[in-house]
C-alpha cells in the first residue's frame, strides 16, 4: 500500500496487554508490605448502615432520595422498596463507606443499576469499585 514503508509500525490497541495487578495479599514482600485485600461488600454495607456520623446520615438520605429516580420505568427498579431498589441502595451505601473522599454522587446509581441488571449486588459492587478506584482513571 502507498506510504506503508515510511510509517513506523505500531502495535494495535488490541495487541497491548493491560498492566497486571499484583494479587491481593497481606504477606510481606522484599519491597515492603503487600496491598491488603479489598474489604468485603458485606462488611462495608454493615459499616454504612450502622454509622452514626452526620456525613453518613447525609449520604444515606441522598441515596434514598435518588433511588426512585434511577431507571424509574425499568422492571428491576420501578417498585418502591423492591428488590432492585434495595440492591441499588446497598451497593451505593457500601461504596460510600469505602470511598470517604467521594462518598456518593448523583449519577452513580445509573452505573450501578446497569451492573445490577447483569449480576448480583456483591459482584456489581466489586466491578463498580474497580471502575472508580483502579487505573487508568
Amino acid at each position: 500500500t502507498r506510504g506503508a514503508a515510511s510509517q513506523p509500525s505500531r502495535p494495535s490497541k488490541l495487541a497491548r496487554q493491560p498492566n497486571a495487578l499484583p494479587a491481593a495479599s497481606t504477606a510481606t514482600t522484599p519491597a515492603g508490605p503487600a496491598k491488603k485485600p479489598p474489604e468485603a461488600f458485606e462488611v462495608l454495607l454493615s459499616r454504612a448502615n450502622k454509622a452514626t456520623d452526620l456525613e453518613m446520615d447525609k449520604i444515606r438520605e441522598c441515596i434514598s432520595r435518588d433511588i426512585g429516580r434511577t431507571f424509574p420505568r425499568h422492571i428491576i427498579f420501578h417498585k418502591s422498596g423492591g428488590i432492585g431498589q434495595r440492591a441499588l441502595t446497598n451497593v451505593l451505601r457500601a461504596y460510600a463507606a469505602l470511598d470517604a473522599e467521594v462518598g456518593y454522587c448523583q449519577g452513580m446509581g445509573f452505573i450501578v443499576g446497569l451492573l445490577l441488571g447483569y449480576m448480583p449486588e456483591a459482584k456489581a459492587f466489586d466491578i463498580f469499585r474497580k471502575l472508580m478506584l483502579e487505573r487508568p482513571w
